[in-house]
């Protein structure tokens, strides 16, 4: 399976489990997923190839074709997230992570 098709697999399947309050791992009191679309700011439309990066924890991923990231195994709780691609420059987000997962949209853009 390639990278980019087990990606989205996993992303669907997280997106699942959260939907349906999966007492495995993602909804571990301490644990959890983080994922997210980065969009353009003016437009929405959405950015592939982007770096998304929490600071906090020293662990990036890069957007999909669609624009699309997870991270699993985030701690619950505030995190800095900054986002990079090119033409768009580099932007700081803060997120509220909760248990049970959490979806974001992350704009970048002057």
């Amino acid at each position: 399976m390639s990278h980019k098709a087990l990606f989205f697999a996993i992303t669907i399947l997280m997106f699942v489990g959260v939907a349906c309050g999966s007492s495995g791992p993602m909804s571990s009191e301490d644990q959890t997923a983080l994922t997210g679309v980065v969009l353009d700011h003016e437009s929405w439309d959405r950015i592939a190839d982007a770096t998304v990066r929490l600071v906090d924890e020293d662990n990036s991923q890069v957007t999909n074709e669609n624009g699309i990231f997870a991270f699993i195994g985030v701690g619950v709780g505030s995190h800095t997230v900054e986002v990079e691609a090119e033409g768009y420059g580099t932007s700081q987000h803060t997120v509220e992570v909760e248990a049970g997962g959490t979806r974001v949209q992350l704009k970048i853009g002057s």
